[in-house]
């Protein structure tokens, strides 16, 4: 028994001092600066913002050189909303490496929250991080990227990617173009973004394929279609079996009345793809034109077969419009609805079921269909007209001359919208504007009859 107790005082003493050496070693590992480091960042990953101060605070003293204590103690000041101490730590990374970009791009983000006016300290900070970087492309055009995703970034794009022209790698300069392609499209400069595509061009011969491609786009969205056309072409001359050039080139030749070159286009579509969706779609767009509505609408049902992700939204939605040309919108409605419910971020959608409460009657739900569209396409300018025009029927007079004065805004010489204003403006006995708006009118278009009556009806009174 006393053999057995003594074996047992024996272990429990090898078990406390194996205990007491690892803890001593823990101990040891704790007071590491790399191990509280790697804890503060472990709190920082958990949104422990305290903690992570807390233990950074440990090791201030050895470390106000080092780049990842210093980053990591500024974002935690900056979510713990502690921006001066934030700034502070930022501006001594910028003293160790001025062209850092994350670094300038958190300095902005934190005079944004601390100043109104800081457009100017904003544009010294971007025209650092320009000057640190100009010799490194890929670093120029990575703060590019980084600002595409922030939208109150976005305007300082053009001005971070001036020097495009110059980089001397040509990956580099096209991913520049197509950066500022896309912020020409989002701001809708139009011949912003051709003349900077012409540019690209020159620049970018070994892309000449994507770039005629995304010219065609800017001339459709300028309503230019015989560029379009020439944009199209060009692009085609690069590579000659591009299954969606050749559709779009087929379609457009449909609708300028060359029947030949379309079927010349859409036969060498077919010789590359004979059962794709976007092929039928367009035949079945160039049937409803000529009125044979069976027939495109069984086209449209065909392209359901081949494309549900992609095209299926669209193709529902033209079987909707079709089902309003015959004349039964409740069928139309049923299709409509269908589609949104696959993508409820397509804009023609939403003004198509608008159409068909306008055709029932159910002007409200008409308004409220326009308004849900152009959330998505605030600058589709038909879908405003149309929307102005139920809000004069109704008799909103008030909300109707919002809708024209914002929309003449953007386009100061719409004859439609300055019309309808004036229309308005006459409802509510305000006969100055209304004159002065018809007068405007018939500067821009001295053959507008309707502007022409409205403003004969003041003078013979």
């Amino acid at each position: 028994m006393f053999a057995l107790k003594n074996v047992n005082s024996l272990m429990m003493m090898r078990l406390n001092t194996k205990y007491l050496l690892k803890n001593r070693f823990f101990c040891s590992v704790q007071q590491d600066p790399n191990y509280i480091f790697t804890t503060a960042y472990c709190h920082f990953r958990q949104e422990n913002y305290s903690k992570t101060l807390e233990k950074l605070n440990q090791i201030q003293a050895g470390n106000s050189t080092d780049l990842n204590y210093l980053k990591l103690l500024a974002k935690a000041y900056i979510q713990q909303t502690e921006y001066e101490k934030g700034l502070k730590t930022l501006e001594k990374i910028i003293q160790i490496q001025p062209g850092d970009i994350e670094t300038n791009i958190l300095i902005m983000e934190i005079l944004e929250q601390l100043e109104d006016d800081v457009d100017d300290q904003i544009d010294k900070i971007q025209q650092r991080i320009i000057e640190h970087n100009q010799e490194d492309e890929g670093q120029i055009v990575a703060f590019a990227l980084m600002s595409l995703m922030e939208e109150d970034q976005i305007n300082m794009i053009p001005n971070i990617l001036a020097n495009t022209s110059s980089f001397q790698n040509e990956a580099n300069r096209f991913l520049a173009y197509t950066i500022l392609k896309d912020i020409y499209i989002r701001s809708n400069q139009i011949d912003a973004g051709i003349k900077m595509l012409e540019e690209a061009k020159q620049n970018c011969p070994s892309h000449l394929k994507d770039i005629y491609f995304e010219l065609a786009r800017f001339y459709n969205l300028k309503g230019d279609q015989q560029k379009e056309l020439e944009a199209l072409e060009n692009c085609l001359e690069q590579n000659q079996d591009q299954f969606d050039v050749l559709v779009e080139l087929g379609y457009l030749y449909f609708t300028k009345g060359n029947v030949e070159k379309s079927q010349e286009y859409l036969k060498k579509a077919e010789q590359i793809e004979n059962s794709h969706c976007k092929k039928f779609f367009y035949e079945a767009k160039m049937l409803q034109v000529q009125n044979k509505l069976d027939e495109a609408q069984k086209l449209l049902e065909k392209c359901l077969e081949f494309d549900v992700a992609n095209l299926s939204p669209l193709v529902y939605n033209q079987i909707g419009v079709i089902y309003l040309q015959k004349g039964d919108i409740a069928k139309a409605q049923e299709i409509f609805f269908k589609a949104l419910e696959i993508n409820n971020e397509e804009a023609q959608i939403y003004f198509n079921i608008a159409v068909s409460y306008n055709l029932s009657k159910n002007i409200e739900q008409a308004i409220n269909y326009y308004e849900k569209g152009l959330v998505l396409q605030p600058k589709n300018s038909s879908a405003i007209l149309q929307k102005g025009i139920l809000q004069i029927k109704q008799k909103y007079y008030k909300e109707a001359i919002d809708t024209f004065i914002n929309a003449l805004k953007e386009a100061p010489e719409n004859t439609d919208f300055l019309y309808n204003l004036a229309k308005v403006y006459k409802l509510t006995y305000d006969k100055s504007k209304a004159m002065e708006l018809c007068k405007k009118v018939l500067s821009i278009n001295p053959n507008h009859k309707e502007a022409t009556d409205l403003l004969n009806s003041y003078k013979n009174n």
